[in-house]
């Protein structure tokens, strides 16, 4: 079942399409991926308490049924991001969607959660839902930045998703 969690996008993701025109739009050049949740991602979403692929789930051309899951660390800048999906994916033949944790995942229920230090409340669902979206997606790409000494290889998050991805 596609949408199978009330709190994420199921398993629809977002094209490079629709990373390109936020980061040129919003110009988002120089901020970090947590930069992006806090100036952009929960603006967009809070209005409506919804996920942003579920806000654009009716655009085709941006949002369809994920073909990656995307583990990175929040600190990595989002252009650095959306350059190394643009050239990992310029070569494929069909059209990429990528499953991001921060358009798929409703981040305003989440921040205030953290706000309101209630967090580990919904850690066992987080756990159980990443693990669930990570074997129907199929495919996962692991952002290794910088490439000298990858960020991601620091976070237990990060680090939970590779072995997920490893043993599914």
């Amino acid at each position: 079942d596609e949408n199978y969690t009330q709190e994420s996008g199921g398993l629809r993701g977002v094209s490079i399409d629709f990373l390109l025109d936020l980061l040129t739009e919003y110009q988002l050049q120089d901020l970090s991926m947590k930069d992006v949740v806090d100036k952009v991602v929960c603006p967009i979403s809070k209005k409506k308490r919804q996920s942003v692929v579920e806000i654009f789930r009716s655009y085709d051309e941006i949002v369809g049924r994920s073909t990656h899951f995307v583990t990175y660390s929040y600190n990595m800048p989002f252009i650095a991001l959306v350059e190394t999906l643009q050239r990992v994916s310029a070569s494929w033949n069909d059209k990429a969607y990528f499953w991001i944790d921060v358009f798929c995942i409703n981040q305003n229920h989440y921040q205030t959660a953290i706000q309101n230090k209630r967090d580990w409340m919904f850690r066992d669902d987080l756990l159980r839902e990443r693990k669930n979206t990570i074997r129907e997606v199929g495919n996962t790409l692991a952002i290794l930045y910088p490439r000298e000494n990858p960020e991601i290889l620091k976070e237990s998050w990060s680090l939970y998703e590779c072995f997920c991805a490893l043993t599914s």
